[in-house]
């Protein structure tokens, strides 16, 4: 009769047990500026992109500020566009972090990007558009740091 109520005590504790393995998230934020970061940029389109789809996407008010909550085991670009700029991309892995690190969180870092403007010169353009084609920052879990 013990047996049978302790039980469900237990399978309740074991649940609970499994499910806040994966309750953390790392907080994907920053700042989209332009002019050597002098002019926060308004009207900028900040686009989330989980796994090879879209899943979020913010345009920038006067602030230039974004945000978007990031689940784990999961890869992630963020790309950065305004009509007449350079388009910018990171990538943010939150695989392969263990659960006993990610009990702690993580340093709260914000990744502030800077947009150029397009040059008039179309060559130059295909050039920089070559260069950027592939993410310019890459955002990974380290285990020898722990971060």
């Amino acid at each position: 009769m013990k047996l049978i109520r302790i039980l469900p005590l237990f399978l309740l504790f074991a649940f609970i047990q499994l499910d806040t393995k994966a309750q953390w998230n790392y907080v994907a934020y920053g700042e989209v500026t332009s002019n050597n970061e002098q002019v926060k940029l308004e009207g900028a389109v900040v686009s989330l992109f989980k796994n090879g789809s879209q899943s979020g996407q913010q345009v920038t008010k006067k602030n230039g500020k974004y945000t978007f909550v990031l689940d784990p085991e999961n890869d992630y670009v963020i790309s950065y566009t305004k009509a007449g700029f350079i388009t910018k991309r990171i990538f943010i892995s939150t695989k392969n972090v263990p659960p006993e690190r990610s009990k702690f969180g993580f340093s709260k870092q914000p990744i502030d990007v800077d947009l150029f403007e397009m040059p008039a010169d179309p060559t130059i353009v295909s050039k920089i558009n070559e260069l950027l084609a592939e993410p310019m920052g890459k955002f990974v879990y380290v285990a020898s740091a722990q971060d």
